[in-house]
């Protein structure tokens, strides 16, 4: 997640606007960049591609690392809401 120190600039004059922020994200993320991003969110979007590891691997993730921040978020009091 590196755009995330250039998204918090973004985000902070955004929120000064009146505006509201959601990030999309791959679903790597480490539990510190969540901590960073969550006093500035309305909002944090995964896109999990697949549930088989397999196919994670082929596009360069890997499924655990995702599942992971998905539970993370959510413990984090990020909203879940899932779509297709």
């Amino acid at each position: 997640m590196i755009t995330s120190e250039w998204a918090v600039a973004i985000f902070r004059q955004a929120n000064q606007a009146g505006l509201k922020c959601v990030y999309v994200s791959n679903g790597n993320a480490t539990p510190e960049v969540l901590q960073y991003l969550r006093p500035h969110l309305v909002g944090y979007k995964i896109d999990l591609k697949t549930m088989q590891d397999r196919h994670y691997r082929s596009l360069g993730g890997v499924l655990e690392h995702v599942l992971d921040t998905i539970r993370l978020a959510h413990e984090m009091g990020y909203g879940l809401r899932w779509s297709r």
